[in-house]
């Protein structure tokens, strides 16, 4: 039997398990299943810790392995417990501060998180993203999509994204076609962001390797330094992007280097077979 907990940042939802219950290589093998919402825990990822060194591995849903989640480091962050992390993933090395969210919780083994995340400098570069092709513009670069008739700009935070700014989100069989578009040779997440006024923003996402999910944390952060290089966010403050499963801000500076500050929550523990 493996032991698990299962914690939710912003409703993106993964089952969390020590390293040294699971490998990489069982984890994508059962993670279709573990993660069926009707047959199994549901989830949209699993997440492997590791304690020495502190580290993280992200296994999609479809048993896909990304590079970086940022959801996912906040929830890692803070299963350590309170205060400063730092943590390897396939990414590289992030630094998180984990404090518990609310006071008058905090006796409660689920009370909430808020977790602050160094997601290191948005890289607009093709080749960041794995784009191989033309593309248009001089940084951020974009890219045209037939399936909603408009170009979308590329940005990594760690991972691939196209992000699409005031673009209606098309079906879900559209954003299937969009992530496996043969230019980005790794697939991609594509992010659709509508400006609510000021610094807030509403972003819908489909994320490489699991579909719609209520909040993605990469996306956020490569959506606001878009937005930020575009003009369409004042980088002298917080982003705001509200997402389906909540909110969570985003700092971007003149470089392009960006921070996430948002919640985390243990939802149950269990065993799976």
């Amino acid at each position: 039997m493996t032991p698990f907990e299962k914690w939710e940042g912003t409703g993106n939802d993964f089952i969390v398990v020590a390293e040294e219950h699971l490998s990489v290589a069982d984890a994508a093998k059962h993670a279709p299943a573990w993660c069926d919402r009707h047959f199994g825990v549901g989830a949209d990822g699993i997440l492997i810790v590791g304690r020495r060194p502190k580290s993280m591995t992200v296994i999609n849903a479809d048993g896909s392995r990304p590079e970086m989640c940022g959801n996912g480091i906040r929830i890692v962050a803070a299963a350590f417990g309170e205060g400063v992390h730092t943590i390897r993933t396939d990414a590289g090395v992030l630094e998180c501060a984990a404090a518990r969210a609310t006071a008058d919780l905090s006796s409660s083994d689920s009370a909430p998180w808020m977790v602050s995340v160094s997601m290191g400098t948005i890289d607009f570069t093709p080749a960041a993203s794995h784009v191989e092709g033309p593309v248009d513009g001089e940084g951020p670069w974009s890219l045209p999509s037939v399936e909603v008739g408009s170009s979308g700009y590329i940005a990594s935070a760690g991972n691939p994204h196209w992000v699409f700014v005031d673009v209606a989100v098309p079906s879900a069989e559209a954003c299937g076609r969009m992530e496996n578009d043969r230019r980005f040779t790794q697939r991609t997440n594509v992010e659709f962001v509508r400006p609510l006024g000021g610094n807030e923003f509403e972003l819908v996402v489909w994320e490489r390797g699991c579909g719609f999910t209520l909040a993605c944390g990469t996306g956020a952060a490569a959506t606001a330094a878009v937005l930020a290089a575009c003009e369409h966010a004042d980088p002298a403050h917080p982003v705001t992007v509200h997402l389906p499963g909540g909110p969570l801000q985003i700092t971007v500076d003149t470089d392009a280097r960006a921070t996430m500050t948002g919640p985390a929550r243990k939802v149950y523990v269990g065993v799976l077979p």
